[in-house]
C-alpha cells in the first residue's frame, strides 16, 4: 500500500471515529439516563464524558469533570497518565 493511500485511509478512520464520538453524545443526551463508557482513549473519554475516571490497578485515582481532571491533576500519575 503507498504511503498517500495510507494517509488517505487514516485521515477517513479519523473523520469516522469523531463522527462516532458525536452520535454517541447524541444518543446519551437524547436519552436521558446514565451510561458508563469504557475507553483507553483519553480524547474519545474527554469527547464524550460529563464526568472521567483515571484509574490505576482498579481503583480510582481521579474523578471529575474532563477540565478538572486534564488542568487540576490530583495524583503523579494522573499528571503523567494524561501527559502520553
Amino acid at each position: 500500500m503507498s504511503p498517500d493511500r495510507r494517509a488517505a485511509e487514516a485521515s477517513a478512520c479519523s473523520r469516522r471515529a469523531t463522527e462516532l464520538r458525536a452520535d454517541l453524545r447524541r444518543i446519551h443526551d437524547h436519552a436521558g439516563v446514565t451510561t458508563v463508557f469504557v475507553t483507553h482513549d483519553q480524547e474519545e473519554a474527554f469527547a464524550v464524558a460529563d464526568l472521567v475516571a483515571v484509574m490505576k490497578d482498579g481503583r480510582i485515582e481521579q474523578f471529575g469533570t474532563p477540565p478538572e481532571v486534564r488542568w487540576m491533576p490530583k495524583t503523579a500519575f494522573v499528571q503523567e497518565f494524561l501527559s502520553r
